[in-house]
């Protein structure tokens, strides 16, 4: 296997160990009285009652560079901020951004970035309203992100049922090629991901209440995140030959190239999923995303136009792991849910 590099976009976020560290020294802390989603929560964001008709989503993500385009570095930034209210089943409101710059760096690539954050910010009907620039040995991007959401219509983590369909609205391996490919190849991956996810989640609005759970799938990985979903009564189920995933990814995950949260993101789900898989099958479901897609627990037998079936969620036992990874007849049951081809 190839040594990882330090990888850009979100496959530079802090291990899941440090994070729970840091969310664990804040136990104790008061959350707002009208809090509808707090630093308890396992969302993507936090989210505080307005009024009956809305609630406040606020949330913030910030990168080091992945592209070398300064412009596609600051829309990709923008597209997978905007992902967390999304994600929620939210609309963009407002925006700030923060950027961190070398002394030495052309204000032009500055202004290049924030051009390129407000393309998206403004195609998902939002404004980039201000911010803070300072000077620091690395370059550095990022956004927090304010939007609104019925307070009885916002989507979850948590909220899967058993009987649920797992549906998942974009391929996987998107870290693996962005950080490791070349050429066209890792050009055409770049032009995805800095595409918001604004067709996934009206998608999944016009299901209505048959969404029961949904995230989106960023720096740690479709497993990390589809743990999000999971309780002590409920386990995720995932067919491994349903999950789409990047062609280019694959072989590059096959010939040894892993990214630098590889070790830590398969540490964190590796004693909570039963499964037997091989090293290459391991990459690809712990490679971290950036701008991934919307992954969401659903009723069976309806139709979210652009997703794909990847699995299910099944009543957990008490001996059971949270997750499952198996082959495709362990599925054919859902075969008949036609939610897969865009």
């Amino acid at each position: 296997m190839t040594t990882p590099r330090e990888c850009g976009g979100c496959a530079a976020k802090a291990s899941p160990e440090v994070v729970a560290a840091l969310l664990h020294s804040l136990d104790g802390v008061a959350e707002m009285a009208d809090s509808l989603v707090g630093r308890g929560d396992a969302d993507d964001a936090a989210v505080m009652r307005l009024d009956a008709e809305r609630a406040l989503i606020t949330t913030i993500d910030a990168c080091p560079p992945m592209v070398e385009d300064p412009e596609a570095y600051g829309a990709i930034v923008a597209a997978n901020a905007i992902g967390d209210v999304l994600a929620m089943g939210g609309r963009v409101v407002s925006t700030l951004a923060i950027l961190a710059i070398p002394r030495d760096t052309a204000p032009a690539v500055g202004a290049s970035i924030l051009r390129g954050a407000r393309t998206v910010i403004e195609e998902c009907g939002g404004a980039l309203v201000g911010g803070h620039t300072v000077h620091a040995p690395a370059m550095l991007f990022g956004l927090s992100v304010t939007g609104l959401v019925h307070p009885e219509r916002m989507w979850r983590t948590s909220g899967a049922r058993a009987g649920d369909v797992l549906v998942l609205s974009r391929p996987i391996g998107v870290g693996l090629a962005v950080s490791h490919a070349t050429g066209e190849h890792r050009n055409s991956v770049i032009a995805a991901i800095r595409r918001p996810a604004l067709a996934d989640a009206a998608s999944l609005a016009r299901l209505g209440p048959a969404v029961h759970a949904a995230t989106d799938v960023t720096g740690f990985g479709l497993l990390g995140h589809a743990l999000d979903l999971t309780d002590d009564n409920v386990r995720v189920e995932i067919d491994i030959e349903r999950v789409p995933m990047l062609p280019l990814a694959v072989d590059l995950a096959a010939a040894g190239h892993r990214t630098s949260a590889h070790t830590a993101n398969r540490a964190w789900v590796d004693g909570l999923v039963e499964a037997e898989m091989s090293d290459q099958q391991w990459a690809m479901l712990v490679d971290p995303q950036t701008t991934g897609g919307l992954l969401a627990a659903i009723e069976p037998g309806v139709v979210s136009e652009g997703f794909t079936v990847i699995g299910r969620c099944v009543t957990r036992g008490s001996d059971q792991a949270a997750l499952a990874v198996r082959p495709g007849a362990a599925m054919a049951e859902t075969d008949e849910v036609k939610a897969g081809a865009a």
